[in-house]
């Protein structure tokens, strides 16, 4: 007669090769869902490495510990995000799973999928309630990590999400001065249509036109100062004004 032990390894051999079948069995036979091994896997884990939806459903439908993490402090989330698995992340999600987790790094599964480019996961943690203004390592937002990136998808939908796109990192730096920056135009005129803030000074004193013209190339400092005053005229003629809120810093 197999033990509890016994039924749980199964249990992790079958999600290891994405066996649903067997993974129910086991389940069936007494497996405790959220049996360990030595390195802390767990079949939800193991699931989402082997990228069976079937295993992953028959698992949280089992009451499987979403939110388990192996020895390197990734749990099925965060391994679903760092393979670009969006229907795993999905149901995991949907399921209830932390959308806030982080890998062995101390980064978010929002800033993983940004720095990554994965829009489509993004799209799902925005959804799933995920935090938005958290800083990385470097001291940066995910929406001014988009911006170095040129990413517009990601940032597009970071905007709609209602994150704050006025923060500033360590050196006094917002999403509008990482794109310019790193020269980023499609990136600013996306901030400048959310009416970012472009009066805003870093730790230095400069603002966006200051750091344009810092770079000694006449027509893109030119081309920054049409954007400044272009949003000028239409704050002024009551076009495109949202409410201001107080700079918040790192």
């Amino acid at each position: 007669m197999r033990t509890i032990n016994q039924a749980g390894e199964e249990l992790l051999s079958a999600a290891r090769i994405g066996n649903a079948d067997s993974v129910k069995q086991a389940l069936t036979a007494g497996a405790n869902v959220n049996h360990q091994d030595a390195k802390g896997m767990t079949a939800t884990i193991w699931a989402v490495i082997a990228g069976s939806e079937d295993c992953l459903t028959a698992l949280i439908n089992a009451g499987a510990d979403l939110n388990a993490i192996d020895e390197h402090g990734d749990s099925a989330l965060v391994k679903a995000v760092s393979l670009q698995v969006p229907k795993l992340a999905k149901l995991l999600i949907d399921a209830g799973c932390d959308v806030d987790a982080k890998t062995s790094d101390g980064i978010s599964v929002l800033m993983l999928s940004v720095v990554n480019q994965y829009a489509d996961i993004l799209a799902l943690l925005i959804s799933g309630g995920a935090k938005l203004d958290v800083y990385n390592s470097q001291g940066r937002t995910a929406a001014m990590q988009a911006s170095t990136q040129d990413d517009t998808r990601c940032l597009s939908q970071l905007i709609q999400g209602g994150a704050d796109i006025d923060l500033q990192c360590s050196q006094g730096m917002t999403a509008a001065m990482h794109a310019v920056s790193f020269r980023r135009k499609k990136s600013l005129s996306m901030l400048v249509d959310a009416n970012a803030d472009l009066s805003m000074i870093d730790s230095q004193g400069f603002d966006v036109t200051k750091l344009a013209a810092s770079f000694g190339d006449g027509p893109y400092a030119a081309w920054v100062q049409s954007l400044v005053d272009l949003q000028a005229v239409n704050s002024a003629s009551g076009g495109r004004t949202r409410e201001s809120a107080p700079a918040k810093r790192l």
